[in-house]
C-alpha cells in the first residue's frame, strides 16, 4: 500500500497533461508480473491532488493468494484534510474478536483547550465538507480557490492548538 507515483490508466487522471501508454506500461507491467490487484475501495476515486489535476496515485494492492484469505478486509480513502494533498487510506481487517470495553480518560488540559479545540474541529468539519463538494466538482474555480483558504485556516488554528 501507499503512494506509488504512477497510474495504471486513462481513467485514473482528471484534468492536466493526457496521459500515454508508456506513463502506465512499467506499472501495469510490475502488477501483472506480481499479481496484484487493486482491493476493493471506498470513497475517492482520485486520492491526489495539486487543486486542479486530480490523479489516483495511492493505492492497496494484494495478490489473489492474500485476498482469499483476508476476505474481510475494507479500504477507504477519505478527504485529505489540511496536511496532505493525498487521501489516507483506512483498511479494517475484519476480526471475529470480541472487543473489550475501555476506560474513559479525561485530562484537565482538555478543559483549558476547549475554545480552540471547538474552532479546530469547526474547520475541520468546513474543510472535509468542502473536499467533498470540491471532489464532485473537481473544475469549479471557486471551490479551488476556497479549498486554498480553507486549508490555511486549518492550519493556522492547529498551529495554535
Amino acid at each position: 500500500m501507499g503512494d506509488f507515483n504512477s497510474i495504471l490508466s486513462l481513467e485514473d487522471k482528471h484534468d492536466g497533461a493526457a496521459v500515454s501508454t508508456c506513463e502506465t506500461t512499467d506499472f501495469r507491467s510490475c502488477c501483472s508480473d506480481h499479481g496484484l490487484a487493486n482491493l476493493n475501495y471506498t470513497g475517492y476515486q482520485f486520492t491526489w491532488s495539486n487543486g486542479s489535476v486530480w490523479s489516483k496515485l495511492d493505492r492497496v494492492l494484494a495478490n489473489s493468494s492474500w485476498s482469499s484469505s483476508h476476505s474481510q478486509v475494507h479500504v477507504h480513502f477519505g478527504n485529505p484534510g489540511a496536511f496532505s494533498d493525498h487521501s489516507p487510506a483506512i483498511i479494517r481487517l475484519e476480526s471475529h474478536h470480541a472487543k473489550g470495553k475501555r476506560c474513559f480518560k479525561f485530562f484537565n488540559m482538555w478543559a483549558h483547550f476547549s475554545h480552540i479545540s471547538e474552532r479546530v474541529t469547526r474547520a475541520e468539519i468546513a474543510l472535509k465538507a468542502h473536499q467533498t463538494a470540491l471532489h464532485s466538482d473537481k473544475d469549479n474555480l471557486q471551490y479551488q480557490a476556497l479549498d486554498a483558504q480553507l486549508h490555511q485556516k486549518l492550519l493556522t488554528l492547529k498551529s495554535v492548538k
